[in-house]
């Protein structure tokens, strides 16, 4: 099965989930107005309807927010962030908005600090696996001269080697 974006997948709903309650918990801990409640709401129903392990997949994601939450909030004061204007969340808009981040903080003096958040079975779940397209795209890393020498290696290995690894 091919995919357009990631809107269609089973796994975005509860990748959504997992994104919203985290920015909710932000939101919270930042004392800021503005719930995610309604959405968080509406998407845990949509899992609960839409897939027969639905309840499941709600506590799962619940868990690994509440597990990820005191990491991240320990990590944000030790990079000196504990005042938040703003916590946005991206979810599905990241291509239209061309960014790596699911949440954005907006700080008081209206930086923006972006948080790419995943739901994982182990670990914190702030880490992705970029693409090269997306690190030079986004983050202007450019390695193309690296991979060129480390293929032109790789091939006079394998010819030194009769091609035999």
């Amino acid at each position: 099965m091919t995919y357009m974006n990631g809107s269609e997948k089973s796994s975005r709903s509860k990748a959504d989930y997992f994104e919203l309650l985290v920015a909710e918990k932000l939101r919270l801990k930042f004392g800021l107005e503005t719930s995610f409640q309604p959405l968080i709401n509406e998407i845990r129903n949509e899992i609960i309807s839409k897939y027969r392990d639905g309840e499941q997949r709600v506590v799962e994601q619940e868990n690994r927010a509440r597990k990820v939450f005191q990491p991240l909030v320990n990590f944000l004061t030790k990079e000196g962030i504990t005042k938040v204007r703003k916590v946005d969340w991206i979810g599905r808009n990241h291509q239209t908005r061309h960014t790596l981040s699911d949440v954005d903080l907006t700080l008081t003096s209206t930086e923006v600090i972006g948080i790419s958040l995943k739901s994982v079975r182990v670990g914190s779940g702030t880490l992705k696996n970029m693409g090269y397209r997306t690190v030079k795209k986004y983050l202007g890393l450019n390695i193309d001269n690296d991979l060129r020498r480390m293929w032109e290696i790789v091939r006079s290995k394998l010819e030194k080697s009769d091609g035999f690894l």
